[in-house]
């Protein structure tokens, strides 16, 4: 019997690269795998034969999630998608991302690199037998579709990550942590969040300010391109760019990569785009007016340490019209921060992931062999949606008693009896068999046969 691989996916444009990227390790070796949209696929836990769970996190608003996988006799591995770099990048900061309870639940825990890998051990003691350094399958997959033919352009390109700083979004923070956290976003853990949450803010009105500046100020041949974050109010910008008469591009459609590679510099805010910029060998800007002190302590000195760091609107400006930012060399951060991050194996994070869930996991008995293409999808996604509308209605039933429930309450914050659902298509648009070919074709160069199936549910069987 084959042994399975579940991967879970959240976000596409992200994380489906690199789930292509790892199952074809698999798949060589002889395994099953099933990649797709979360929502798609947690339905049918119960549909599955004993598999391994390739988890994007397990943050402690997903309890009830694990416990389930766990019932069914899963095995389960998680790789943080989100926590190359976390802000605050401390203690405070990975227990928005762990628990002590869901720890316990998993059976392996991979890490991008030493500096996550450490900063996890000083938190949460005692767990060397199931972590491991290992790189990411996401990693991979920049070495595998980095695409060379692209021409750079004398372009400057500001990656914006203020997902909850623009006002519309305000009220989304809070209920972003309240999940993160199981509602336990007390005490210093509360202060130190807010204070975050302040210091974002200021860094975001310093970024509104230097775009406005820049106007007039800046060399003309210099094309200026804002790329918002999916999740910000892409109105705003557009709104901001006409009400002040500004001389730029917003677009967050094209793809993130080729965006970089034709922009000579890329501006970041303390965020994970820093690693990916300095692999693509683009001059990376940080852009803040926060002291080293407020970084390291709210934030992460990670993205600092690999970065041109300017916080003096004149001086970019100047620097930028007479082309004199001097790079940084940043090799033992960056090798610290991702493992593998200077190796000319495109494989070499997804091959290690391999052999350490390969060697731990054992599979069932053949008799007990079952996937959701055996068994009616219909019956275990009415349930599902079922399970979300009493959870709904009862987390509604506690806000009207002026009370959250700790297990329901993120199934309101985005109104709407099934706006998961809606959700759920923001993250991952209509994908067809064809379209997961063309990716293991490109991965490994039509060097393997693949049977491609897709369930009704939207999730694809690859073996």
């Amino acid at each position: 019997m084959r042994k399975k691989l579940v991967i879970p996916i959240e976000i596409k444009k992200r994380e489906l690269k690199g789930a292509c990227v790892l199952a074809s390790i698999f798949i060589r070796n002889g395994w099953t795998v099933y990649i797709g949209q979360k929502q798609h696929l947690f339905p049918h836990i119960s549909s599955f034969s004993r598999s391994v769970w390739y988890l994007k996190s397990i943050v402690p608003g997903e309890n009830s999630l694990l416990k389930n996988l766990k019932k069914n006799n899963h095995f389960l591995v998680s790789y943080d998608a989100e926590g190359l770099i976390l802000n605050p990048h401390n203690k405070y900061g990975y227990k928005t991302r762990f628990s002590k309870e869901n720890i316990d639940l998993t059976d392996l825990i991979f890490f991008w690199g030493k500096t996550q890998y450490n900063e996890f051990s000083k938190t949460f003691k005692n767990y060397k037998k199931k972590i491991f350094i290992v790189g990411s399958q996401i990693f991979d997959s920049y070495k595998i579709f980095k695409r060379r033919q692209i021409k750079e352009k004398n372009q400057i390109l500001f990656i914006s990550t203020f997902t909850t700083q623009i006002p519309i979004n305000k009220k989304s923070e809070l209920q972003i942590l309240d999940y993160t956290t199981k509602n336990q976003r007390v005490g210093d853990l509360r202060k130190v969040l807010n204070a975050w949450s302040t210091l974002t803010t200021k860094m975001f009105n310093f970024f509104l300010d230097l775009i406005l500046f820049m106007n007039g100020k800046l060399d003309k041949k210099i094309k200026v391109v804002i790329r918002p974050h999916p999740a910000e109010d892409k109105f705003f910008w557009i709104k901001f760019k006409k009400d002040n008469s500004l001389n730029l591009i917003i677009d967050n459609k094209t793809d993130l990569i080729d965006q970089m590679l034709e922009s000579r510099y890329v501006v970041h805010f303390l965020s994970t785009t820093s690693i990916l910029s300095n692999f693509l060998k683009k001059k990376t800007i940080l852009y803040s007016n926060l002291k080293n002190i407020e970084i390291n302590k709210y934030f992460n000195s990670i993205s600092k340490n690999v970065s041109i760091h300017y916080f003096d609107k004149k001086k970019i400006i100047k620097d930028l019209n007479e082309n004199n930012l001097k790079s940084k060399n940043p090799v033992k951060h960056l090798e610290n921060a991702v493992d593998g991050f200077y190796s000319n194996d495109k494989f070499y994070s997804s091959k290690k992931i391999f052999f350490e869930i390969n060697k731990r996991f054992k599979n069932q008995k053949a008799e007990h062999d079952k996937d959701p293409f055996n068994y009616s999808h219909l019956f275990n996604s009415l349930v599902y949606q079922l399970k979300h509308l009493v959870g709904y209605l009862i987390a509604k039933g506690y806000i009207f008693l002026g009370r959250k429930s700790s297990r329901f309450n993120h199934l309101t914050y985005r109104d709407g009896l099934f706006s998961f659902n809606r959700e759920k298509s923001l993250k991952w648009d209509n994908t067809s068999i064809e379209d997961i070919r063309y990716l293991f074709r490109k991965i490994n160069k039509d060097k393997i046969n693949l049977n491609i199936k897709k369930h009704k549910s939207g999730f694809f069987k690859i073996y």
